[in-house]
């Protein structure tokens, strides 16, 4: 069995939207893919108006198992296509090798390329697979062919850019003028999946925009009162209700 169609059925076994005909084919597989997207991409009521269109959407899908430490796309490349995040980790970042700065990172179910695809201009950042990843990737062209010719699944798009650019906003405001501590606390909160973030401190020194030694002063303070257990590129949130406290949420 082909890795693309293994992929696809191993999603169908573990989606709530599920073909009555042929559950474990291709066709209603990509269903269910398309159907997880737009959960991912809209909400839980947009599958009610689009529901004709998800084979739309599944029809271009494509699967990229993407090994640890691969570039996705670099920084000022043009059509980058659109990632979507199943399984792994990706951080966003902007510089040279030498002088790396992370900037954002995309966990499951996140989205990216497909602004710059849309808008047919450089990205600002490249992107790099920080474990093993699983993605559903759509090429340019069917990209904007699918915008083009279906209002509703371009409405389902143009929800999410709205999304994540008041989230992007949110993020600067909260940020703008609060202490290492507290951006520490909100951005662990930000990213952590399964009360674990997968990111290592001078990462996290870099997308908090601290000097790396203030934030390993508050994360040994954090972990002295019993609120994460730092590990090697790694931290554990164990009292996410005192992290709240501190993040002021």
């Amino acid at each position: 069995m082909s890795d693309e169609k293994k992929f696809f059925g191993d999603l169908l076994k573990d989606t709530l939207v599920k073909s009555r005909r042929g559950e474990g084919g291709v066709r209603s597989s990509r269903i269910a893919a398309a159907a997880w997207i737009a959960r991912c991409v809209g909400n839980v009521d947009s599958l009610g108006s689009i529901k004709d269109d998800l084979s739309r959407l599944g029809k271009v899908l494509k699967i990229r198992i993407v090994e640890r430490g691969t570039l996705l796309f670099g920084e000022d490349q043009l059509n980058p296509g659109v990632w979507i995040l199943r399984e792994g980790y990706v951080h966003l970042q902007t510089g040279t090798s030498k002088e790396t700065e992370i900037v954002g990172s995309i966990r499951s179910g996140g989205v990216d390329g497909d602004i710059a695809t849309i808008l047919s201009m450089p990205t600002a950042y490249s992107a790099w697979t920080v474990e093993d990843c699983k993605f559903f990737y759509i090429d340019p062209k069917d990209f904007i062919d699918l915008l083009d010719t279906d209002a509703e699944v371009a409405r389902l798009w143009m929800t999410s850019v709205a999304k994540r650019l008041v989230g992007a906003q949110s993020r600067i405001i909260t940020l703008l003028g609060s202490s290492v501590e507290v951006q520490v606390a909100r951005l662990l909160l930000s990213e952590h999946a399964n009360n674990s973030v997968a990111i290592s401190q001078g990462a996290l020194a870099a997308m908090v925009g601290a000097q790396r030694s203030s934030v390993n002063r508050t994360l040994k303070d954090f972990q002295r009162r019993g609120i994460v257990e730092v590990e090697y590129r790694s931290i554990k949130i164990l009292k996410a209700e005192q992290l709240q406290k501190v993040a002021g949420t």
